[in-house]
């Protein structure tokens, strides 16, 4: 947790940095400040959990400062310290919602016992805000298409670490501890998935789960295919009978592509992943029917390992970067292409690639790819290949480019509306407007200062300063009406700021900018 102390004398504040073991008490090393307005100005950039603030400062009192405080963030805890013990003091502050007032001088022992009394409230506050926001959850959307949704995130990989991943899926009641997670990938040979009534689809996995009993855990489209999952590895046997039953009983043709079995279920991407690469190596109703993974990466003893880690490195430029390494690119190829390897184990490791790029262009909402069907052929036919899937991810970046450029400047462009139209609300900050464009106050902030050059708050007070020099020039409002007017709640912080700007008064620059009039 974060904590600020605000104190204007120095030896006071450093004495209560000093005072006790704070990372000890459970809290970062304090935040120091020597005025309110200083602490404001913090506080618009950066959260605290924990604020101790001196009663009597200048230009803004220790109240007055709890009360914009409290404007800002509600839950935020408050300890006032005080000199003088007068009853209306403490009462005023305990009005404001101030967790505690304290008379110096301040004994460690005392200091101690606030603390950890005032933090165990910050705690169960979370609990609570914990509970509600699960219980919310629940109630946000149908339940299913919450589980659906999470499953996908997980099988994406989009879900991590695992507390976050047991958060959701408790708050969804889906069940997600297993011994096991495997992932089989059903393809229809003659149908298109599309061309399936949604009856059909309701059936086979009824089927599947009639089949597979206790040990079946999940079922969902996944690129044109019914992606299942299971705890353990599935005997043929299980398999066959589930083709079978899918024929007689709707007259479909499937084949089932099988990957690994994982032991935590932050690896299920990989396991589907690899039960894709399986289902796809089947080119007719005359190959084999079930597919393991492990079949078709004989590779591993034979022949060359598929380059896990260059792959790797390459995924991870498509993620983060805006250009991908070609060397690395022509390293895989080199690595992955005859001589090196078998004709087939080529096209194997080819189409295990690709379908890792495909999944990508998923993620990403990337549409203006090559259709697998093509790319499939290309890498069937091994001419020019390599030539063919750097076209295909120099399409890949320049699209995802021009998509993070356009939800970027849309996001600023909404950004700078909002605050044209809302900055007289004195609660607006970044986190306010990051919650009504639905993204992080940390990314926003960071976003904003990139592509203006000015941080949020300075584009805000800018905006507020320019709104409240044309009220001085053109109304005869008084100068802390004007304060209110532009989002100032204290018509003292208002002028120092003014002042900061302009370098005048608000009296000084109407006065002079009246005698220019003149």
């Amino acid at each position: 947790m974060k904590v600020m102390i605000v104190e204007d004398e120095d030896n006071i504040r450093e004495g209560l940095y000093q005072l006790i073991d704070w990372n000890e008490e459970g809290f970062d090393a304090p935040i120091l400040c020597a005025t309110a307005i200083e602490a404001l100005q913090i506080l618009e950039q950066e959260s605290v959990d924990l604020i101790f603030t001196d009663i009597f400062m200048p230009i803004l009192s220790g109240l007055e400062f709890a009360k914009m405080v409290k404007n800002m963030n509600p839950k935020l805890s408050i300890v006032i310290l005080s000199g003088h013990e007068r009853f209306e003091l403490a009462q005023e502050a305990l009005e404001l919602g101030v967790k505690r007032y304290l008379l110096k001088p301040i004994l460690p022992d005392e200091l101690i016992k606030v603390v950890r009394e005032v933090y165990q409230e910050i705690k169960d506050q979370m609990k609570i805000r914990d509970w509600i926001a699960i219980a919310e959850y629940k109630l946000s959307a149908y339940l299913p298409v919450i589980q659906n949704q999470i499953w996908y995130d997980l099988i994406n990989g989009s879900i991590d670490p695992l507390d976050l991943i047991e958060k959701r899926a408790k708050a969804a009641e889906i069940r997600i501890h297993y011994n096991k997670y495997v992932c089989l990938m059903i393809r229809y040979l003659k149908q298109q998935e599309s061309e399936l009534q949604l009856t059909t689809k309701v059936a086979i996995r009824q089927i599947i789960a009639e089949i597979f009993g206790p040990e079946f855990i999940y079922a969902l489209d996944y690129e044109q295919m019914e992606l299942v999952i299971v705890n353990k590895k599935m005997q043929d046997s299980f398999l066959e009978l589930l083709i079978k039953s899918i024929d007689q009983n709707l007259g479909i043709s499937v084949c089932i592509g099988v990957g690994r079995a994982y032991e935590q279920i932050q690896q299920l991407p990989k396991s589907v992943n690899e039960a894709l690469v399986a289902v796809k190596s089947v080119r007719s109703t005359g190959d084999a029917l079930i597919i393991r993974f492990d079949d078709i990466v004989h590779w591993k003893e034979q022949q060359k390992e598929y380059p896990y880690a260059l792959e790797k490195r390459i995924i991870d430029q498509i993620r983060f970067r805006e250009d991908i390494n070609v060397n690395d690119l022509n390293l895989f190829f080199d690595t992955v292409l005859p001589p090196g390897n078998s004709l087939e184990d080529a096209k194997l490791m080819l189409l295990q690639f690709v379908t890792e790029i495909y999944r990508l262009a998923n993620e990403y909402s990337i549409k203006e790819l090559p259709a697998f069907k093509e790319t499939e052929a290309v890498i069937g036919a091994l001419e020019a290949v390599d030539t063919f899937i750097l076209r295909m991810l120099e399409q890949f970046m320049k699209e995802k480019q021009n998509s993070n450029r356009r939800y970027v400047a849309v996001m600023i462009e909404r950004t700078k509306e909002f605050i044209k139209k809302e900055y007289r609300n004195t609660e607006l900050s970044v986190t306010y407007l990051a919650e009504k464009i639905h993204v992080t106050p940390n990314y926003l902030s960071r976003i904003f200062t990139n592509e203006t050059g000015q941080n949020f708050t300075e584009y805000l007070t800018l905006t507020r300063m320019n709104a409240a020099q044309d009220m001085l020039l053109h109304t005869n409002m008084k100068s802390y009406l004007i304060a209110y007017e532009v989002g100032y709640n204290n018509p003292n912080y208002f002028s120092a700021l003014f002042k900061k700007y302009t370098g005048m008064s608000p009296r000084e620059y109407r006065e002079k900018n009246d005698n220019k009039k003149i």
